[in-house]
């Protein structure tokens, strides 16, 4: 197992955080997310999908899936997967 860096992790927020301020919008209104916490960028949220962020440096790092039925009816595969959260 490798070991991670958990003040990579610091400018993210969990699902519960981001729930709660979810509560603060209409169902309607669209998502946006922001590059950084100083704006420097914004994009459009097209989708949603379980898995888990392995950082690389503070700003940049790599998604993988769980593997997951959902996730394998999408057509992701063996090497999309990441099966240990602790990294």
């Amino acid at each position: 197992m490798k070991n991670i860096d958990r003040d990579l992790y610091k400018h993210m927020i969990t699902v519960a955080e981001l729930i709660e301020q979810l509560q603060n919008f209409r169902p309607t209104d669209f998502i946006v997310l922001q590059e950084d916490a100083e704006g420097n960028g914004f994009s459009p949220l097209a989708d949603v999908d379980p898995g888990t962020y392995i950082p690389e440096t503070t700003w940049m790092g790599e998604a993988k899936q769980y593997d997951t039925p959902y996730a394998r009816g999408r057509g992701f595969d063996d090497e999309d997967f990441h099966n240990n959260p602790d990294g």
